[in-house]
């Protein structure tokens, strides 16, 4: 936790961001190809990978020293 963090800090926790997200696309895109594995299983995972996207939203959204962060960001 940073009271005031550095615009290289700023630089860094935006970049990760980016990273978790961009991870997140890939395995929302993996997931419903994986053919050998139950629709159950399919859908359980996308449900939890949704629930770290929020997870990690809701934290940079509580926590306005990140407020940089706020601007969207679009995995590639």
């Amino acid at each position: 936790a940073l009271e005031q963090p550095t615009e290289k800090q700023f630089v860094y926790w935006r970049e990760f961001y980016k990273n978790i997200l961009e991870g997140i696309a890939y395995y929302n895109d993996l997931f419903p190809q994986m053919i050998h594995e139950t629709l159950e299983f399919r859908s359980k995972m996308l449900e939890e990978v949704e629930g770290f996207r929020r997870t990690l939203s809701n934290f940079f959204e509580q926590n306005q020293g990140f407020s940089v962060l706020n601007q969207p960001i679009e995995a590639s």
